[in-house]
């Protein structure tokens, strides 16, 4: 038997019996995407921001009703002066036909 103290001392040739490793199976190559480019563009989710803001914001705006705390100072004003004075829109009468008012004023 040899030492290992023989076998470090040799110096380590080539052999030439043995010939280079080949892998006996072959794996697949791999061939990945691109990498895709980050998406730090905020703009997109700034306009939708703004229009999902602007819409309420719009009928706000543009509506002819008066606000609840419109409608509360309203009935406030009609609970202390009463409804006599007031200039109604006849439209919103529930008499809609002549004979509806010739009924009314007992005609």
């Amino acid at each position: 038997m040899q030492s290992t103290l023989y076998r470090r001392a040799l110096p380590r040739l080539p052999r030439a019996s043995t010939s280079t490793r080949v892998r006996l199976t072959t794996t697949p190559k791999r061939n990945y995407a691109a990498p895709a480019e980050e998406f730090t563009n905020r703009w997109p989710l700034m306009v939708a921001g703004a229009l999902v803001f602007s819409v309420p914001v719009y009928y706000i705006m543009h509506s002819d009703k008066p606000s609840a705390s419109e409608q509360a100072a309203i009935k406030e004003k009609r609970r202390k002066h009463g409804t006599e004075d007031e200039h109604r829109d006849p439209r919103d009468s529930p008499v809609k036909t002549l004979e509806q008012k010739r009924a009314r004023d007992g005609q």
